[in-house]
């Protein structure tokens, strides 16, 4: 079963109807249309961070509550070791939380492309605020991000930056 129809089947199985989803929204329960929420369930319109986190709000549950009821038990992420990069590092400490990148963008109000981006060593040496906003959220000490510095790493800074700055 897709996220989409889980969400969908957890939608009809709290008995909200179209039209409850309608004067919810209506009422400013939450940022978004019904026409939005209909279309993201029936897959026309993929769903941002911003939609996720009005979806849950509307639904009474927390974000890790949201993911988990969209990736069902049995797709829940489980811990794996701590890795060298901040990219690894990051992704262990995500998938301790059982969260997908989309919750954790959310919480941490950055987008979702630039935590794929870390996560995959796109961005190598993410700058301090967005490392902060993202170890914030996920309850973590900024350092635990942060692999040790090694000579190695110390010279590919260094490569890095007379790349940038030129020789």
């Amino acid at each position: 079963m897709t996220p989409v129809e889980r969400l969908k089947k957890y939608r009809l199985a709290k008995n909200l109807s179209n039209d409850t989803i309608r004067i919810l929204l209506y009422n400013g329960k939450a940022d978004l249309t019904r026409d939005r929420w209909l279309a993201i369930e029936a897959g026309t319109q993929e769903m941002t961070v911003k939609d996720a986190a009005a979806m849950s709000k509307l639904l009474n549950m927390t974000a890790t509550e949201f993911e988990a009821m969209l990736l069902g038990e049995d797709q829940r992420p489980f811990l794996t070791p701590k890795g060298q990069s901040t990219g690894e590092l990051v992704r262990a400490a995500r998938k301790a939380k059982g969260w997908c990148q989309l919750v954790l963008a959310a919480e941490a109000e950055v987008e979702q492309s630039y935590v794929s981006d870390v996560e995959r060593n796109k961005i190598k040496h993410p700058r301090d605020e967005r490392l902060q906003r993202i170890a914030n959220a996920l309850e973590v000490p900024l350092t635990s991000l942060r692999p040790p510095i090694t000579v190695l790493e110390d010279q590919e800074l260094l490569d890095d930056l007379k790349d940038v700055l030129g020789d």
